[in-house]
C-alpha cells in the first residue's frame, strides 16, 4: 500500500526520518551501506522537492501560473526537469541543486552502467549535505540528526510493519506480537501503525480496539494514563484534539522497542 502524505507534518517527520535512516545505515559495518545510503538520499530528495512543488506550493493544476497536470507528469518522470522547475520555484540555491543533479547522474550510473561502481565517502557527505540543506530550506524546520540502532535491528528485532495488520470494514490495526511489552510501547506501535499504514492519527477508542484485538485488553483509564505519560516524556503528541501522532523521539524508541 502506498500512502499519500497529505498532512504537511506527517510528511516532513518522514523526510526527517528518512535522511535520518539513510545517515545511519551509513554509520553500520554492512557491506554496501555507502550505495544503499546514497540512493535512499536521492529519493527523499526528489520526495521532498515533489512534495514541495505539488502540495506546500499548489503548482500543479489548471490556470495562470499553474503547471498543467500533462507537463506535471513529464517533470516528475525526468529529473533534470525537476531540478529546473525548482530552481525558479524554490528557495534552494542554485549550486545546491546543481550538485543534487550531478548525484541524480551518478545515482543513474549506479543503477545502470555496465561497470560495477561504488560510492565513496566524500559523494555520500556531499548528497547527506544537499538532503539537509534541502529539509530545512524547503520546510523552515532544523534537521534533528538522531540515532537509529540498525544494527541491533539487522540482529534479529522484528521490524514493526511486519507484525502490523490492517483488519475488518472499519480498518483497526492489529499487532501479531506474541512477547512482553510495556503497555506504553504497544500504545506507541499502535500509533505507528495506524500513521504508517492508514495515514491517520488515531483516538482513544481506535487504540481501546486495537489493543483488544492484539490480545492485549486493558481498561480506559490505564490507557488515558499511559498517553498522558507519553506525552509528558516527549514521544506522543496531540495532532488534534483527541488524536494522536508521534514524535520523532517517540518514533525512534518505537522502532527500538524500548
Amino acid at each position: 500500500m502506498v500512502i499519500f502524505y497529505g498532512d504537511r507534518l506527517m510528511a516532513i517527520e518522514e523526510f526527517e526520518s528518512q535522511i535520518n535512516l539513510a545517515e545511519n545505515i551509513w554509520r553500520t559495518n554492512l557491506p554496501g551501506k555507502e550505495r544503499v545510503s546514497f540512493v535512499l538520499l536521492d529519493n527523499v530528495i526528489e520526495f521532498m522537492s515533489k512534495y514541495y512543488l505539488k502540495v506546500v506550493r499548489k503548482l500543479v493544476g489548471k490556470g495562470k501560473n499553474k503547471i498543467s497536470p500533462n507537463d506535471w507528469d513529464d517533470i516528475s518522470r525526468f529529473f533534470p526537469r525537476l531540478v529546473n522547475v525548482m530552481k525558479n520555484h524554490s528557495p534552494i540555491p542554485h549550486p545546491t541543486l546543481d550538485i543534487i543533479k550531478s548525484n541524480h547522474d551518478m545515482r543513474n550510473d549506479l543503477y545502470h552502467a555496465s561497470v560495477p561502481m561504488a560510492v565513496n565517502r566524500s559523494l555520500f557527505l556531499s548528497e547527506l549535505r544537499c538532503a539537509i540543506e534541502a529539509f530545512e530550506t524547503l520546510y523552515r524546520k532544523r534537521f534533528n540528526s538522531s540515532v537509529i540502532d540498525v544494527d541491533s535491528i539487522l540482529r534479529g528485532k522484528p521490524v514493526l510493519e511486519t507484525l502490523l495488520t490492517v483488519v475488518g470494514s472499519d480498518q483497526y490495526i492489529r499487532v501479531d506480537y506474541s512477547e512482553t511489552w510495556p503497555l506504553m510501547q504497544w500504545i506507541r506501535v499502535i500509533i505507528h501503525g495506524y500513521i504508517s499504514l492508514l495515514g491517520v492519527t488515531p483516538g482513544i477508542d481506535q487504540m481501546m480496539h486495537s489493543l483488544a484485538i492484539s490480545n492485549q485488553p486493558t481498561d480506559d483509564k490505564k490507557v488515558r494514563q499511559s498517553i498522558h505519560k507519553l506525552k509528558f516524556d516527549g514521544d506522543v503528541k496531540e495532532a488534534s484534539p483527541g488524536l494522536y501522532s508521534l514524535t520523532q523521539e517517540g518514533l525512534e524508541k518505537t522502532l527500538r522497542n524500548r
